[in-house]
């Protein structure tokens, strides 16, 4: 059973067709690359990973500068997605730690993310 909040993202963000599921690349992305697809620089594109997965998440204007899921962009937020968190210190790829509960919702996310957002890569 998908988690709430990623059914939830799924209705508001239907999946992108040009998403080639079950497709990772073997692109390495440091985490400073990461840093720098954050959406300040309008002129590149905004990634956003998840359990060392990077997603292009720049189709959907809530990662952008001004968008309301802008806070995970250009980093690995698993902890947060995990625990449906929102606050600057969980902002963090470390989400071995989570609960079985968390864990499940973050592979929810990663399942969504995949029908929705292009892999580019992985976090080296």
């Amino acid at each position: 059973m998908t988690s709430r909040a990623a059914q939830t993202y799924l209705k508001l963000a239907p999946p992108n067709p040009e998403v080639q599921t079950g497709s990772t690349p073997d692109t390495n992305i440091s985490v400073q690359e990461l840093q720098g697809h954050s959406g300040r620089d309008p002129d590149r594109p905004i990634y956003m990973a998840i359990k060392g997965i990077v997603f292009d998440v720049s189709v959907d204007p809530n990662f952008g500068q001004d968008g309301l899921f802008n806070i995970y962009t250009g980093k690995d937020a698993s902890r947060a997605l995990g625990m449906l968190s929102m606050q600057p210190a969980d902002l963090v790829s470390d989400w071995e730690t989570l609960t079985d509960s968390e864990k499940r919702v973050l592979d929810d996310w990663v399942m969504a993310f995949e029908k929705c957002f292009i892999i580019v890569g992985r976090v080296c």
